[in-house]
């Protein structure tokens, strides 16, 4: 069917019903208004990559750009493609950017440690970092 409407002329009554029914559609077929944007994933910057933190020492962890709620704050350790569950540091509010942290004194000494923020997909991650014994 060709458009026989010549330039700037106003839209016909299918064109003014197009977006109406395709916003219905949508509604209906995902339960959603309008399209959502996807959370972001925390950006840290603190701890810093390669940074060395002693057991039993209080440390600040920071960050932004996290979906606002409850957020699982959780201390990982290993290959950086292959990252272990250690302890879940807290449960945070995502948009606070900030939480002091008390090192568990008896975490083994590591170079691998990092810290995850966030529910999947959208995780942001701390870039790895050493945990030093106490003596």
């Amino acid at each position: 069917m060709q458009n026989s409407l010549p330039a700037g002329a106003p839209l016909g009554r299918r064109s003014l019903l197009a977006a109406p029914l395709l916003a219905l559609g949508y509604t209906g077929a995902t339960g959603l208004v309008g399209p959502q944007s996807a959370a972001a994933a925390a950006r840290f910057s603190q701890p810093v990559a390669d940074v060395v933190w002693d057991a039993g020492t209080s440390q600040a962890i920071i960050w932004s750009g996290a979906a606002p709620g409850p957020q699982p704050l959780r201390l990982m350790r290993g290959d950086a493609t292959a990252l272990q569950h250690v302890l879940e540091i807290a449960t945070v509010d995502g948009a606070a950017g900030f939480h002091a942290w008390q090192v568990p004194a008896d975490l083994p000494a590591d170079s691998t440690y990092a810290i995850a923020l966030g529910h999947a997909p959208d995780i942001g991650l701390t870039g790895r970092f050493t945990i030093r014994s106490t003596p």
